[in-house]
This record gives structure tokens, sequence and C-alpha cells, in this order.
């Protein structure tokens, strides 16, 4: 039996704590999104009806998406000036507190207009805690991390992202099954909801033990902090900045599948909700796997062949999820979410090494951050709406299938381009290495 270093036991308490925080913050994130497509409209914007109210719901969801480069921008701004961890502990207390805050709040029926401004406040502060919290976790995770294990000790708290789907899928999943309509509606939804204040205990309670990342430690002991962090960014790292935008465009099918697909189902086919909810379930159990694998493969054979095989066969897909799903046969259904998100779910395991590798330690944080972020709030956020605007005036689903093959194709061809700086790559694994054996 291999026996447990000193070191090896410092990787798993940062990747616990990583992990821990990530599952939380997806937790709420797509509760949020998955509540929103069921039942917000009909509870928030009960003024409106039918296709509209439900529009109204998604446009709260991408409120909080809009608000996600604000955060990376406040909190990576603090987190390249005075260290990762602190900022950590603080992003995820923001996003697990609001989402309590949310299980806690009167609906439109009781208070009226104030239900969904109330609502839109707190979304956009769940959001930039989030657009805060996604960077600085992977970070300290690939920051500690041996440069030739990178991608797959990146992978670990990446898991947190399906482990939240996971979480939250089943718990509105529970709630529905074992409550009536009414009860679902008048009560049970927020149980889900009030539950992330356990979540949030325990990511605490882990976060509080974690070291400091040894490479902004080593920045810092260098006296090589910048004042304004953006700045130096977007003057001296432009290419990596937009390389980045374009490659997180691919991440746009997580609200696709999690967030419109079931509203889709819900509203043209007469399958049961619980059913749907639990092939979600199943399918994000088995993608803790596919994005560990993915981290791992980024490490053999690189970084860009395992995002541009994600992206292809996502696009490749993208037509097919629906001709599945419109059968309305269940299995069929389990398995056009299983292939279609699976791509998305094997380049997510190396992207934090990826991204990480293009930025400089005194920006990295930053430039991780913000143009993720912003990339997201743009186009991942935006999808429920846009999907449902072009269901509506198509009819059809053709329109939705040709956005995400778009979208994937860019983030495919951006992969290629970042890949191709390989010269830059190989000089931050030399600072890496250097910094790792000097600690």
């Amino acid at each position: 039996m291999a026996q447990r270093t000193p070191e090896a036991r410092q990787l798993r308490k940062i990747a616990l704590g990583s992990l821990a925080g990530t599952t939380l913050e997806y937790y709420d994130f797509i509760l949020y999104g998955t509540t929103a497509g069921l039942i917000f409209g009909k509870l928030f914007f009960a003024n409106f009806s039918g296709l509209v109210a439900t529009m109204f719901a998604f446009a709260t969801y991408a409120i909080g998406f809009i608000s996600r480069p604000l955060g990376g921008l406040v909190f990576s701004h603090f987190g390249d000036r005075t260290g990762r961890k602190t900022m950590l502990i603080i992003t995820v207390t923001l996003t697990g507190g609001v989402t309590v805050l949310i299980g806690l709040l009167p609906t439109y029926e009781t208070i009226g207009i104030l239900a969904p401004a109330l609502l839109v406040t707190l979304r956009f502060a769940q959001g930039m805690g989030i657009g805060g919290e996604w960077g600085g976790a992977m970070l300290i995770m690939v920051e500690h991390a041996p440069a030739k294990r990178r991608g797959f000790y990146g992978s670990l708290p990446q898991t947190g992202a399906a482990l939240g789907f996971v979480l939250s899928t089943a718990a509105i999943w529970l709630t529905t099954t074992l409550s009536s309509e009414s009860a679902f509606l008048g009560w049970a939804w927020r149980l889900p909801f009030l539950f992330s204040a356990v979540m949030l205990a325990i990511s605490l309670f882990i976060r509080f033990r974690v070291p400091e990342s040894p490479l902004f430690s080593e920045v810092k002991r260098r006296q090589r902090r910048l004042k304004l962090p953006i700045a130096h960014l977007l003057r001296r790292h432009p290419k990596e900045f937009a390389l980045t935008f374009a490659m997180y465009l691919s991440i746009t099918p997580v609200s696709i599948v999690t967030v419109f697909l079931l509203f889709y189902i819900d509203r043209t086919l007469d399958v049961p909700r619980a059913s749907v909810l639990l092939g979600i379930v199943c399918a994000h159990f088995l993608f803790i796997f596919l994005t560990i694998f993915g981290g791992v493969l980024s490490d053999k054979i690189g970084r860009g062949r395992v995002h541009i095989a994600g992206s292809v066969l996502m696009a490749v897909f993208a037509f097919p999820l629906f001709w599945l799903v419109d059968t309305g046969i269940m299995a069929l259904i389990w398995i056009a979410i299983f292939i279609f998100a699976g791509g998305l779910w094997l380049q997510w395991g190396g992207m934090p090494a990826f991204y990480s590798e293009l930025f400089p330690t005194e920006v990295r944080y930053t430039g991780l951050s913000i143009s993720s972020q912003l990339s997201t709030a743009l186009v991942n956020g935006t999808s429920p709406v846009v999907a449902t605007a072009m269901l509506g005036a198509t009819g059809g689903t053709w329109a939705i299938s040709t956005y995400v093959i778009i979208l994937c194709l860019a983030s495919g061809a951006a992969a290629y381009l970042a890949n191709s700086r390989r010269l830059h790559m190989q000089q931050v694994d030399q600072v890496v290495d250097q910094a790792q054996t000097a600690s």
C-alpha cells in the first residue's frame, strides 16, 4: 500500500474544500434554474400567463448570469491582490446565504409586485457570488497540483458541478414525487432551497482549513501583485482573454439541457415530470466520472484535443437531442440527455488546467473569472430565454439546435488556437514546477 505523504494529504484537503464549494455553487444555481422553469412563472409572475410568465421566470434566471461578470471582476481583483482563500470563503457564504433567503421569499399572491422585485435582487446577488467562486475554486486546486497531473486535480472540483446537478435535481424530484401538485406549489418547493443552509455550514467548515495557493504566496513574496489586475490583463493578455471567452461558449448546452429542456418536455410531451428529473439525476451521476476522465485525458493527450472532441460531439448531437426527446419514450430521452451533455462534461474536466495555463499567476484569477463569466452571462444565461423565443417563433426546435452548433464550433475553433500557444504554456509549467519545488 502506498504511503500517504503530507503533500498527498494536503492535496486531498484542498480538493475536498474546492469540491464542497463548487457543489454548493451549482446546487444553488441549478436549483434556481430548474424551479424557474417549472413553477416560478406561476409563483412570482402570476399577473401573466402561459409562455410569457415562463419567459419572465427565465429572465430572472438570466439575471444571475448577468451579475456573474461583476462578481468575477470584484472578487477576482481581490483574489489576485489579497489571496484566493479569503475570496472563496466570502463567495460561498454569499451564494449559500442568498439561496436560503429565496426559500423564505413570499410569493406574488402574498406581497404582489414586491415578490418578483426581491427575487430579482436575490438572484443578482447569487450570481455575483458564483461569478467569483468558480475561478477561485479552480485556481486554488490547480495552483497546488503537480504540473503533469494538473488536468486530473483540476477535474476534481469540477465534479462539484455534476454533483450539484444531482443533488439539486434529486431534491426537486423528491419534493415533486412526495408531495401533491398543490403542496409543491404551496410550500414544498422551498425545502430544497432551505437545505442549502446545511451545505453552506459544511462548506465553510472545510474551506477554513484549506491553505493558500503556493503560487499566489510566491507572487506576494516577490511583491509582484498588481494594483489593477484587469488593466494589466487587457493590456498584456488580450488574446488569452478572447480565446478563453470563446472556449466557454460550449457551456451553453448546460442551460439548454437542465433548464429549457425540462420546460419543453413539460409543455409539449405527456410524460411524467418525475421520470425526466430522475433521468437527469442518473445522467449527471455518471458525468462525475466522465469529468474526471476528461481531466486525466487532458494530461495524456492535451487540453485542446479533449476540448475540441467535446465541442464536436455536442455539435453533432444537437439535432438528434430533440429528435429523441420528441419520441416521448423515456429511455430515449435519457439516452439523448446523456450523449449530448456527455461532450460538455468531457471537456469540463480539463477546463481548469487549460484555462489556467493561459494566464500568469498575478492575473490568473482575473483572467479566468472575467473571461468565463462574461461569456456565460452573454450566452449561457440567456439561452433559456433565447430558446423559448425561438420555439415560439418557429414552432419547432431546429433553430435551437442550429444555435447550439454555431456556439460549439466556435468554442472548438478557439480551443484549437489556444492549444497552438504551446510556448507560453511550457513557460507557465516551468514557473509552476519551480514554485512547487521551492515550497
